[in-house]
């Protein structure tokens, strides 16, 4: 297919040095070649390319300098840069001789661009439910919001070329259907042209999707073993599903997509597999038959015999566990080759538990059902441990780090096994082999370019070459008298540093028969040493950033010591040198030199006389090297010469430049290139971004020293008003035990504008409302919610890496742990920092970031519905805030991690008092999380630990809703699960502290109904698993444990004030990334607030 990649060259970006319009251009201008260039000029028919500033880079980009001698080589130079900007639809250029000089003049035709790029669905079917979404759809076009589009021709119609190009782009969005059995898509673009010299355009690319054709029955041959049925019951292709088909195959159901049935018949042919029919075949005929609009698949069945296996004398190990290991279904194959892989197989199995010394033998006979039975005869032989490890031949490294270094560990050198490390002690041929390559390894890393290993002769068998080099290790013990060592030498030793193709250890019986001993022998050979690195005036010109990083990796590869001083006689390996090369190239690269060639050498003293060499292997091995050095040759320096935007069609210019790191005259860097492209993309207002340099081609020879390069800067812009629009339902907690669940719908809308005049800015307004879905009348029930506000976005402040976010909100509703309803105008500016920007390229500062939110808001609040009594609420108060925070997260998915961990640390100061000597109370909360994942992520197991303290000496009313801790619920400020919310907190319905003043109001004689109050201590946790469930993807299982305990101050937490709750649930990643959560929580303890009972919580976009 032809395409951007590969197609015709639209605006220019498809040139190279082939294009024989470049030969063209060389011989139009061999006759002037010598004359000095008077100057260049640039006109096209759009008036942008008249512009000043544009017309200038454009002129840059030339590098025809005036009064240069013209070569032909040069202009062709020039128009292929010129070209490659993607500015011009078709471009010429000529000469204008001026006397002795010459002029030379490019005209241009300026390409279409298209302004607006929209993805229209022609059928209400599609908009609701599309079958590809429109950003699959949009990563088939080489179209782009900013880039060009083809001209209609006079005729009204595109050209040849530009048409193919257009019919290409409709069979790549065709053929997206088509591979998911749609039938019948249809693409249409429409274009509408506007503009100066209609050199603008607004692209809709209309499709009307097709269908996936309505299956008649599936047709299978060759099938015995298995009925029709139980294939079909593999299939989800809903063939006996007839009532309302035609609703349900909007979902797929009962309708063919040959990709899909392809992949369910690779799960019948596995199934076939699983049940011993090894060499089972299972394929979908390359016709499908058609009648009546419907289709008949045909799948052909080839079972082959079965194969059965059964095992004698295993008593370790059930059948199933080896049965698991034979090869037979993976490979298909039921052959002498595959019953010998299914022998190793099963010994490795009983190695791992112990049983070295197990053997394994087979037979195959035919059944009278013309299938294949394989019988196993097991002697499992004893359980055995490595007493003691015996390695020979180690000088110039101690045994012990040797030794360290193996997994493989001797656990009985006294004879008596210590079971805490016994499984070290499992001896496994896998595992030495393993052992062998961390030896091998490490005394390369130490400079030894050739550790050898003794290995047995391959003409031996192992029992044979096992017992004659027993023979020679143990002369006189219990093999008889000595034999005379030339008996030995050169029979069955082989030298190799490969442990994986040759046996390169034996293992020793003991008289313990519990123990065994495992011998291995290596030779060391000549170690290659150097004294010390010499990068001395390279260092010298880094910054200090670039120098730690160098000290950084030397000390890594073992060359410099803590205080950076060379270490001598450092061991030296190929690998070390390309590490400390490929870090020279890196600093080079980033400095502007791109064509920088760098060659190791080797310099080595003798007396007086010093020589040098290249580093080679070869002349590496053994030998001691006085110095490293590197011999630099730095090539031209690529300097910025002008930058040309593309794309940025409502984006300030200003904009785009105050993120590029990039100079008049300044290098041009690989790093600078880089952290441009990725300022510009973290403005998050371009759907991509593009920063390519236009510099000197590969055959100009005229820059010597530098490589004035005009930087080329494409983005495409996203769309910028967007109205979101949101409505659904939920469930709130509640106990299991309620007669009905409360049931709430939730709508919202939101209008923005993600890129404010062009400033990168984002502004809008938003309004959201929840209620019970039984009573959406009561506007101001508990369970009514609303919210509506302004705010404003900018990521660049006073252009700096500050965030702000400014928002003023009103909202009605419950707090944040659901204790009582309230009103809240505010007014809240949040300051944000980002610590990647510090740390780059360190890691440190990745997901580290601070926020400072300045808040005032002024609210009133009363208690819940108690007793079918709405109590009124409280006067206005006005508190001014000053929360700092900082997070740090490190986890590797906020919604549902599988590994890493996160902390966060806040802080806040409020106050009601604006006076000079203010009132102020202060809390702080820190929140630790850790995730783990073990058996490749399929158990997740993840701790989170809050602890908070508040100090303040006013009364509950008197401070900001949700400044005193409680805890219970879910989806809360304080979660414990099972119980109800708000229900633990710190006076526990009793009126024992003048702190726990306000437990009952007082008009309450009777003292029935308590309220809550809050503690000025917290802390609380939860232990969550997860696992998935093996039945859907994406679904998993879950058990956890929370606890939470709040008191009315630090010292007077007791184990009484601990609530803890344990249970279980499901999680559900819908689409694979939207989490959805179904728990129920059993709490262990009933509060005052909330009985022992059961609870059911559903939420989603939850984080544990």
């Amino acid at each position: 297919r032809r395409g951007r990649r590969g197609g015709r060259d639209r605006g220019g970006e498809g040139a190279s040095r082939r294009d024989p319009r470049l030969e063209a251009i060389v011989e139009q201008f061999r006759p002037l070649q010598g004359r000095p260039v008077l100057g260049v000029s640039i006109t096209c028919d759009f008036a942008e390319c008249a512009a000043p500033e544009r017309n200038t880079v454009l002129r840059q980009i030339t590098r025809l300098d005036r009064g240069t001698p013209l070569r032909p080589e040069d202009v062709a130079d020039a128009w292929l840069r010129l070209v490659s900007t993607g500015l011009f639809r078709d471009l010429r250029v000529d000469a204008a001789p001026r006397g002795a000089q010459v002029e030379v003049r490019f005209t241009g035709v300026w390409a279409v661009v298209i302004t607006d790029l929209r993805i229209e669905y022609d059928r209400l079917q599609s908009r609701l439910y599309p079958q590809q979404f429109r950003s699959e759809i949009r990563k088939r076009l080489s179209f782009r919001k900013g880039s060009s589009f083809p001209p209609l021709q006079a005729d009204g119609r595109f050209s040849p070329a530009d048409q193919a190009e257009i019919d290409d782009q409709r069979a790549r969005i065709a053929d997206l259907y088509e591979r998911q059995g749609y039938e019948g898509t249809e693409v249409e673009f429409l274009p509408e042209y506007h503009g100066e010299n209609r050199k603008f355009v607004e692209l809709v690319v209309r499709v009307h999707e097709g269908r996936q054709p309505e299956i008649g029955q599936v047709l299978v041959q060759g099938n015995q073993a298995f009925s029709y049925s139980r294939i079909l019951a593999a299939l989800s292709t809903g063939e006996r599903v007839d009532f309302w088909r035609d609703l349900f195959g909007a979902f797929g159901l009962g309708r063919y997509a040959q990709r899909q049935f392809r992949e369910e018949l690779k799960g019948v042919e596995a199934l076939y597999r699983s049940q011993g029919y090894v060499a089972a075949r299972v394929r979908l005929e390359g016709t499908v038959q058609r009648r009546d609009g419907k289709v008949f698949p045909l799948v052909r069945v080839r079972e082959g015999p079965r194969v059965t296996a059964s095992f004698e004398g295993n008593e370790s190990l059930d059948d199933e566990e080896l049965a698991a290991v034979l090869t037979f279904e993976g490979t298909g194959a039921y052959d002498e080759t595959e019953i010998a892989s299914s022998i190793e197989a099963i010994k490795d199995l009983y190695q791992e538990i112990a049983r070295y010394y197990v053997e394994v033998e087979a037979s195959a006979e035919r059944t009278p059902t013309d299938g294949v039975h394989v019988r196993f005869q097991i002697d499992e032989g004893p359980r055995v441990y490595v007493r003691a490890i015996e390695l020979v031949g180690s000088k110039a490294i101690p045994l012990e780090e040797l030794l360290a270094a193996m997994e493989t560990k001797g656990v009985a050198p006294d004879g008596v096994i210590n079971t805490f490390v016994a499984s070290s002690g499992v001896l496994q041929d896998a595992r030495v082999i393993n052992d062998l390559l961390a030896l091998r390894n490490l005394y390369y890393d130490q400079g030894f370019l050739g550790v050898r290993f003794r290995c047995a002769d391959p003409r031996l068998d192992v029992a044979t070459w096992t017992a004659r080099r027993l023979q020679e290790i143990r002369p006189s013990d219990d093999f008889g008298p000595a034999m005379d060592p030339s008996w030995f030498a050169g029979r069955f030793d082989v030298w190799s540093e490969d442990p994986i193709r040759n046996r390169c250890f034996l293992v020793e019986s003991d008289a313990d028969p519990r123990l065994v001993t495992l011998h291995m022998e290596l030779s060391e050979g000549p170690r290659t040493t150097v004294d010390r690195v010499a990068i001395d005036a390279l260092l010298a010109g880094m910054d200090a950033e670039m120098r730690d990083e160098a000290f950084a990796l030397l000390q890594t590869l073992g060359l410099v010591d803590d205080v950076r001083r060379p270490i001598k006689g450092a061991g030296l390996n190929p690998k070390k040198i390309q590490a400390i090369r490929s870090f020279v190239l890196r600093y080079f690269h980033r400095e502007g030199y791109l064509q920088a060639e760098i060659t190791p050498l080797c310099f080595s003293e003798s007396g007086s006389a010093r020589s040098h060499a290249d580093c080679t292997t070869g002349r590496l091995y053994g030998a001691h090297i006085d110095r490293l050095q590197f011999d630099i040759t730095p090539g031209p320096r690529s300097e910025v010469d002008g930058v040309l935007l593309r794309g940025n069609l409502l984006t300030k210019p200003a904009i785009i430049e105050h993120e590029l790191l990039l100079s008049d005259r300044g290098a041009l860097g690989t790093d600078a290139l880089f952290r441009s492209q990725a300022n510009l993309r973290s403005l998050g207002v371009f759907d991509s971004v593009s920063v390519t340099p236009i510099g000197r081609t590969e055959n100009s020879t005229r820059y010597a020293h530098a490589n004035p390069t005009t930087v080329n800067v494409v983005v495409e812009e996203g769309r910028y008003q967007i109205i979101d629009t949101v409505l659904g339902l939920q469930i709130a907690s509640t106990p299991l035990s309620a007669d009905e669940l409360p049931v709430l719908y939730t709508a919202g809308i939101s209008a923005r504008d993600r890129n404010l005049l062009g400033r990168a800015v984002e502004g809008g307004v938003g309004f959201t409302h929840a209620n019970r879905i039984d009573t959406p009348q009561d506007v101001s029930g508990d369970d009514a919610s609303w919210e509506v506000g302004l705010f404003f976005k900018d990521r660049r402040l006073f252009g700096t890496r500050l965030d702000l976010t400014v928002e003023i909100p009103f909202e009605q509703g419950q707090t944040a742990q659901r204790d009582a309803y309230q009103q809240v105008f505010s007014a809240k500016t949040v300051v944000g920092y980002d610590f990647y920007n510090l740390s780059y390229p360190a890691e440190w500062g990745r997901g580290m970031r601070t926020t400072w939110t300045l808040e005032f808001h002024r609210e009133r609040r009363r208690p819940l519905t108690r007793a079918s009594e709405r109590p009124p609420y409280d006067d206005f108060d006005n508190f001014l805030s000053l929360a700092p925070a900082l997070t740090w997260e490190r986890r590797d998915n906020s919604l549902h991690p599988t590994r890493g961990w996160f902390a966060s640390l806040a802080t806040e100061a409020v106050s009601s008092d604006f006076g000079i000597d203010p009132d102020v109370s202060f809390k702080a909360t820190l929140i630790g999380q850790t995730v783990h994942s073990f058996f490749e992520r399929r158990l997740i197991i993840a701790p989170t630990l809050r602890v908070g303290g508040v100090i303040t000496d006013r009364r509950e009313a008197d401070l900001p809703g949700d400044f005193l801790y409680k805890a219970g619920g879910d989806s809360v400020a304080l979660p414990v699960r099972g119980y109800a919310d708000a229900s633990i907190e710190a006076c526990r319905a009793r009126d024992i502290d003048p702190f726990c003043v306000d437990v009952f109001d007082p008009e309450d004689e009777d003292r029935e109904l308590p309220f809550t109050v809050g503690g000025r201590a917290m802390v609380s946790g939860s232990l969550e698993l997860r696992w998935p469930t093996f039945l859907l993807d994406d679904f998993w299982f879950a058990a956890f444990v929370d606890v939470g305990a709040v008191a009315i101050q630090w010292d007077r937490i007791t184990d009484d004030d601990i609530f803890p709750s344990v249970g279980g649930g499901l999680r559900w990643l819908v689409t694979g990334q939207i989490p959805l959560r179904l728990d129920v929580g059993v709490p262990l303890r009933a509060t005052a607030f909330s009985p022992q009972e059961p609870r059911l919580h559903l939420n989603i976009f939850y984080t544990l």
